[in-house]
């Protein structure tokens, strides 16, 4: 009787362990193809920083050329251009709980070169994906209040992005807050925050 017992024991371990293994794979496969798209995004926003560089550096040059016109007052060349800001937050869960705050700075960091853009953006990404437990992501607004909960989970996996005009709405404007907690969470989350600022 208890060698039977034994047998039956060792044969749902040759059952357990191989599934469980392949779960944690796809888990990474997932992690892996999910940062390769945040990673596309964010060469592009690079990309749209570098442009925005050059027509910066442009302005900057014709900002010199005004300022040694004759009967003109010296005025200050603006800043070393601050056109893209990002804070990226990763994590892989194995069965794991915990809590985690973070903050992010929306503002307009251009207010004392330049008339208000309509078009600058806080653009907030957020991707995941749970086979068991569950991660929680909330985020809130300058105000306190929740501007998004999001949970991610076994049911589906979760691919979300929001952008806001923080020059025209300016209740958008200040520290945003992002509290994370997972519970017995085996999976991973991919949050992004970034900022664009549009040409001048």
């Amino acid at each position: 009787m208890k060698n039977k017992k034994l047998l039956v024991a060792f044969l749902l371990y040759l059952l357990i362990v191989p599934f469980s293994f392949a779960q944690n794979t796809n888990d990474e496969k997932e992690f892996i193809k999910q940062n390769k798209e945040m990673k596309k995004q964010e060469a592009e926003l690079k990309r749209q920083a570098l442009a925005m560089k050059e027509v910066h550096e442009a302005l900057a040059e014709q900002a010199v050329d005004m300022r040694m016109m004759p009967g003109r007052p010296p005025m200050p060349a603006p800043p070393d251009p601050n056109v893209y800001k990002n804070l990226t937050l990763q994590k892989m869960f194995r069965n794991e709980s915990l809590v985690k705050e973070v903050t992010f700075d929306v503002n307009n960091d251009f207010s004392e070169y330049r008339d208000t853009n309509p078009n600058d953006r806080f653009i907030l990404n957020l991707k995941g994906s749970c086979s068991s437990g569950a991660i929680k992501i909330t985020i809130y607004g300058p105000s306190g209040k929740v501007f998004k909960e999001l949970t991610i989970d076994p049911s589906a996996n979760v691919s979300w992005s929001q952008y806001v005009m923080f020059t025209v709405e300016k209740k958008y404007q200040g520290t945003w807050k992002t509290k994370i907690e997972a519970e017995n969470a085996r999976g991973f989350y991919d949050l992004s925050f970034s900022i664009v600022y549009a040409p001048f």
